[in-house]
């Protein structure tokens, strides 16, 4: 800044200097005060920077105490469940017991990995994983549907997208019936947008307050996307309710 302001000085003298009557001294002290203008914006504009990223690494770390947060409350209670299941199964069924511990392995191993992004094939393997481990513990009343392209689309998602929304889709759509009800998972990909649209039943006789109650699962998932080209989107109704993830090249 100080470069420029000396040669625009420079060429605001040599244009307008004998029209404004500007002698050798006039002009110094016309230098003098536009470089010191020129450093006090300088300086200002340096502090909203600083401040401006300041305030966006304070953003990402809210974002990730709050995912933080929801992970603490919401695995110990998955875990106990996962680990009684393989007790269970241990001495009757002891390869399931097995592939049961592996697919929770393979869970936690994404739920402390530090990868920002993993591709979309994995996140729907390690989906596939937890739905496994949940047809163990509802049987016949879990029905997944996945309605998925021939070929994937080659792009990478946020770590742990897809899965808390089927997860979520369990704990509202299929814990509260005791019917069950199906889970239908579809990948959409529309000239290079791709939609993530999870839809589930809702229970008859379900109140109100449980259908929002999505909602407070899905606001820690919904912060996580600002920033990273998706948005998460829900529909409900009094028998259905539909997440989407619409993600943008």
């Amino acid at each position: 800044m100080q470069l420029v302001t000396a040669v625009i000085s420079t060429v605001m003298f040599g244009l307008f200097g004998e029209y404004w009557h500007l002698g050798q001294g006039d002009w110094k002290e016309f230098s003098v005060q536009l470089s010191v203008i020129a450093f006090l914006i300088a300086v200002l504009g340096m502090g909203a920077l600083h401040n401006h990223l300041r305030l966006q690494q304070m953003a990402i770390r809210a974002k990730q105490a709050e995912l933080d947060a929801l992970t603490a409350r919401v695995q110990p209670h998955f875990l106990f469940n996962t680990l009684n299941m393989a007790i269970a199964l241990l001495h009757a069924r002891p390869q399931q017991a097995e592939k049961l511990l592996l697919d929770l392995s393979e869970l936690f191993r994404a739920a402390l990995t530090t990868q920002d992004k993993v591709p979309l094939a994995d996140e729907i393997e390690l989906t596939k994983r937890y739905l496994e481990i949940e047809a163990l513990r509802f049987g016949e009343r879990l029905s997944v549907r996945w309605d998925l392209p021939t070929s994937l689309p080659e792009i990478s998602v946020p770590n742990l997208t897809l899965q808390p929304l089927v997860e979520n889709a369990v704990h509202h759509g299929i814990e509260g019936a005791r019917e069950g009800g199906e889970i239908t998972i579809a990948i959409i990909n529309t000239n290079g947008l791709v939609e993530i649209h999870v839809h589930n039943s809702v229970p008859a006789g379900a109140s109100s307050h449980s259908r929002t109650g999505h909602g407070i699962g899905l606001s820690a998932l919904r912060g996580r996307l600002e920033g990273s080209h998706a948005m998460l989107s829900t529909e409900q109704s009094d028998t259905t309710f539909r997440a989407t993830i619409t993600l943008r090249p």
